[in-house]
């Protein structure tokens, strides 16, 4: 995993020059997250950030990141460098939103809803024959 692509992601904050890198999947995967919650559901407070994006992702993808809130932080601080979000402070508390709407990476994004599994005993659903979803003609 030495030759992995990687993103360097860096920190709004005035006086911070130091970048940290992490590979290109984590970013992808997080970033899109974030950008699919805050197009979803407009600002959203920072302390409630890591656990909405624990909900986005799969438990394979949750399992291979490490830790959350730490690459929540990472992603999150270089998406505002970026302009992909904003922050909003007020009151003490940080809240963030999309800045602009874009095109996710999907296709590069390890991001998959993760649903339960059909039950066994449960017929599977059939799709009608002539394409007429189920209505007569």
């Amino acid at each position: 995993m030495r030759n992995e692509e990687k993103v360097a992601c860096r920190t709004p904050a005035e006086g911070r020059d130091g970048v940290t890198n992490i590979p290109k999947w984590k970013y992808d995967a997080v970033s899109a997250a974030i950008l699919l919650i805050l197009k979803k559901d407009g600002a959203v407070p920072f302390k409630d950030l890591h656990e909405k994006v624990r909900g986005r992702l799969d438990a394979d993808t949750l399992e291979r990141l490490g830790s959350l809130k730490w690459h929540v932080t990472t992603v999150k601080l270089e998406m505002e460098v970026r302009g992909d979000i904003r922050a909003s402070r007020r009151q003490g508390s940080t809240a963030h939103r999309s800045a602009r709407l874009r095109r996710l990476p999907f296709n590069s994004a390890p991001v998959r809803p993760t649903l339960p599994p059909w039950p066994k005993d449960f017929p599977k659903p059939r799709a009608p024959l002539n394409g007429s979803c189920g209505r007569a003609s």
